[in-house]
């Protein structure tokens, strides 16, 4: 019996606070993809519903159940009655940090999926619910964005921004880079100009698992004709960050994985949502909705942080940690006592608004400048 046909019968619960909702939905994507059914609130619950029954019931009908630790986790109450009445029935937990969150004293000895295995198509988790047998295909596992460097024999390098699609296909740009013997040319035939086009490119893409060979097969469209690129290379596609080495036509490459899209919307909404806060008049009316808009968009980038860390920037790397640090810094300063800054508390107001402004003016555009350099 295959992966696919045992998990068919599993049936796993999946406990999440509400601002952890997208990662709920990503990994429920992920376990029905694979056969499994899911008990997710959004889906299961109606409106005429009596909540605390409907929940038992659904925790009553799981065989496995999923636990999304945070600390949004840690302060919801519902996420602290559910798991306890997991932990009465005796059904399998297992706890997926979202971050460095400790786990309650009761499942602390409980081996737990860290949220860095999505950077493998979530292997970690699919083996925790499907056993360790269970091991997805590698061609699960490259779709996603790329940087493909390419240098030929010391010619010269192109570089395409691909995007590797799961049903085989490809879709990016691509140009040639300032050096070698070919940027050097057209720089002497006043052509540099050609170097800061960006051809689309499209093409596709399979990897033979017996082989461990990946094969992009790519088609860069400009100046009126098709440039074939076929590269083959050994990978398995378990490589963190980077795979790097000579194709089997003797060509050096390197292809780094790159952060995925959806950060690049996440920052560019978080950029905006401080902005607004940094500048406008705070009330008490508003003030805790702003946080909280401020506090949703801190998580949805927080999703990307091993993603990030991944590339193996650690100074990007603490970059995006201040991001993350934003929120519990300005809960910090919501909480402290008026009179620490004065009648009003106009000063803490002020250094809220600072703090805000500082993580949507430097530290935001400096992540997408250098997650996303050539977008």
């Amino acid at each position: 019996m295959n992966a696919k046909q045992a998990s068919v019968h599993a049936r796993i619960f999946i406990s999440h606070s509400h601002r952890d909702r997208a990662a709920a939905t990503d990994l429920q994507r992920v376990l029905t993809k694979f056969g499994a059914q899911t008990f997710l609130d959004q889906d299961k619950i109606q409106v005429a519903d009596v909540l605390p029954e409907r929940i038992r019931e659904g925790i009553e009908w799981c065989d496995t159940f999923l636990l999304l630790w945070s600390s949004s986790a840690a302060a919801s109450d519902w996420v602290g009655k559910e798991w306890n009445t997991a932990y009465e029935l005796r059904r399998k937990i297992i706890p997926y940090c979202l971050d460095s969150t400790s786990l309650p004293s009761a499942l602390e000895n409980l081996v737990y999926v860290d949220r860095k295995d999505a950077q493998v198509a979530h292997a970690g988790l699919l083996r925790a619910v499907f056993g360790k047998a269970f091991s997805p295909s590698p061609t699960d596992l490259f779709p996603g964005r790329w940087r493909v460097t390419l240098n030929a024999f010391g010619l010269g390098t192109a570089t395409y921004l691909l995007e590797l699609r799961a049903n085989g296909q490809i879709i990016g740009t691509t140009k040639i880079d300032q050096g070698g013997v070919v940027g050097n040319l057209m720089q002497s035939i006043d052509a540099s100009d050609l170097l800061n086009l960006r051809p689309s490119v499209s093409g596709t893409w399979e990897y033979e698992e017996h082989t461990e060979i990946l094969t992009l097969e790519i088609f860069a469209h400009g100046l009126g004709q098709d440039v074939r690129e076929r590269v083959q290379i050994r990978a398995t596609g378990r490589e963190v960050g980077e795979i790097q080495g000579k194709d089997f036509s003797g060509r050096t490459y390197v292809i780094r994985r790159l952060p995925s899209s959806e950060l690049k919307q996440c920052l560019l909404h978080l950029e905006q949502t401080l902005t607004k806060f940094g500048t406008t008049k705070m009330t008490p009316d508003t003030i805790q909705q702003d946080l909280d808009d401020i506090y949703a968009d801190i998580d949805a980038v927080e999703e990307h942080r091993n993603e990030v860390a991944g590339l193996g920037d650690a100074a990007l790397t603490e970059q995006v940690d201040k991001i993350c640090k934003t929120r519990g810094a300005l809960s910090q300063l919501l909480a402290a006592p008026k009179e620490k800054f004065g009648r009003n508390g106009a000063e803490r107001e002020g250094l809220m608004r600072g703090l805000a402004l500082v993580i949507a003016k430097q530290v935001v555009p400096e992540v997408l400048k250098r997650c996303f350099p050539d977008d």
